[in-house]
């Protein structure tokens, strides 16, 4: 990098300290005039050593890949490779649907019988599909055990076998995908369905835990599974606390474009589904309300009786400024409030 002369950076001079300023705050300031627009142009590679966060832009946020997903169901370039996958794994249109695509009958020396579930086609499909992928996976590590299926689906599992590396096959799909390493788990290899959604999630810029739900979008054709894919990676697991049992969640991908509906999401679809299991093991009919009542109030009541002020006085201004409640207080509520916060400040032991 070139020293830069004094002209260069003229525009990012500090108005009143005098110093060069290549801070946000600098730049923006010097954003605000032609000549500092010049100077930032001229100055980006420098400014990118700087803030390197300036080299990346919103399509590698968080953000980004939200729009990106959700653009799934629209996006005619997505939908134009799954299909070619689709007929690669020699997978027809509603195959997975059908309510028969479980044999009952047949050879079950080497296979173990599925029951299928008799309910909404989502579920007779996602079982289809999961079975498809039992049986897939099986051929390719030549498993014994492998599911009971009707002849169609059991002939696309066996057919695509090694379909990715056939000479017919369009070139993309020979590519060999560049899965992270901490992700690598999550994909079989020789599985040639795993390395397509893996290809999938590298082309689309997808996150490498989108790889179930792609799997089964690819196979039923349901667009509830790309609905399902979230932007940020979550795990949660178990950790022991004073209560027992506790929750424990690790979110990745977290950046300066996160937002609280990706956040409020994380909360609403793997927190409160835990706390509802917990909540079953204590049988309480006070699920979903304030175990405590109004804490902000009592603190402010207990801080209050510490300067000296008695039951009265603290009750007199409280309803003094509260007077659109539906019932005025009354000094015991006061004291029960007190006395109750001092019952959690006594020690143990």
């Amino acid at each position: 990098m070139t020293v830069p002369n004094e002209d260069d950076l003229a525009a990012f001079i500090h108005p009143t300290k005098g110093f060069v300023d290549l801070t946000t705050d600098g730049i923006l300031r010097a954003a605000s005039t032609p000549a500092g627009k010049k100077a930032i142009k001229k100055n980006e590679p420098r400014l990118e050593y700087y803030l390197p966060r300036r080299k990346t832009g919103i399509r590698e946020s968080s953000f980004g890949t939200d729009i990106r997903i959700k653009l799934l169901p629209f996006n005619k370039n997505f939908e134009e490779r799954v299909t070619e996958l689709r007929g690669l794994l020699r997978i027809q249109p509603g195959h997975m649907n059908e309510a028969d695509c479980f044999e009952e009958k047949g050879d079950v020396s080497r296979v173990s019988a599925v029951i299928p579930v008799r309910g909404r086609p989502r579920h007779i499909a996602g079982q289809a599909a999961g079975s498809w992928l039992q049986l897939h996976r099986g051929l390719a590590m030549d498993a014994e055990a492998l599911p009971l299926l009707a002849p169609w689906l059991i002939d696309s599992a066996v057919s695509s076998r090694g379909v990715l590396a056939a000479p017919t096959t369009p070139e993309w799909w020979h590519r060999t995908p560049r899965v992270p390493p901490r992700f690598a788990a999550r994909f079989t290899p020789g599985v040639d369905v795993e390395s397509a959604v893996a290809l999938l999630i590298e082309a689309f810029e997808l996150p490498w835990t989108a790889d179930k739900q792609l799997l089964f979008y690819v196979l039923t054709e349901d667009t509830h599974y790309l609905e399902r894919i979230r932007p940020l990676s979550v795990a949660v697991g178990d950790v022991q606390s004073l209560i027992g049992e506790a929750i424990k969640v690790s979110v990745d991908g977290i950046d300066e474009f996160t937002t609280p509906e990706m956040w409020s999401r994380i909360f609403v679809e793997y927190l409160r589904p835990r706390q509802d299991e917990l909540w079953q093991q204590r049988a309480d009919t006070a699920k979903g309300k304030r175990p405590f009542g109004n804490l902000d109030r009592d603190l402010g009541w207990l801080r209050e009786r510490r300067t000296g002020k008695s039951y009265k006085e603290i009750l007199d201004a409280w309803n003094s400024d509260h007077p659109d409640q539906d019932t005025l207080l009354r000094d015991a509520t006061v004291g029960e409030a007190i006395h109750r916060l001092k019952a959690w400040m006594k020690p143990c032991f």
